[in-house]
């Protein structure tokens, strides 16, 4: 699957539109919803980063599969954000965050994108 290019413009633009297509009490909660997404991508990013440092530098092996439970766990978060997001989203007329495929990898590389995009457009 060739990779997709502007996921964070592209991310941006559905939060935009749900946030408006919500009820007034609900946009900030929709928001939040949306927000968590480059969140969990971030400590997903961070999670494997760390857990491939101590594999890669000679950790020990406890510690490894401490980390590599933990980048479970945040790859899991990440997994349900994302798929929250696109099923409000489907569910409101709005386009989805995510259309990549349905394996961990794939939302993986997602998080990584999303990641970096977000990095190189800092300000």
């Amino acid at each position: 699957m060739a990779k997709e290019t502007n996921i964070l413009n592209r991310f941006m633009e559905s939060m935009k539109a749900a946030v408006k297509a919500a009820p007034e009490r609900d946009k900030e909660l929709i928001a939040g919803l949306f927000l968590n997404v480059p969140k969990q991508a971030s400590a997903y990013v961070v999670a494997v980063c760390e857990m491939e440092t101590e594999r890669t530098f000679g950790g020990s092996a406890a510690t490894v599969a401490e980390l590599d439970r933990n980048r479970s766990i945040n790859h899991d978060a990440l997994i349900a954000a994302v798929n929250a997001c696109n099923r409000y989203c489907e569910a409101h007329g709005v386009p989805a965050i995510y259309s990549g495929g349905t394996s961990r990898r794939e939302y993986g590389d997602y998080a990584l994108q999303l990641a970096e995009e977000l990095f190189i457009n800092r300000k």
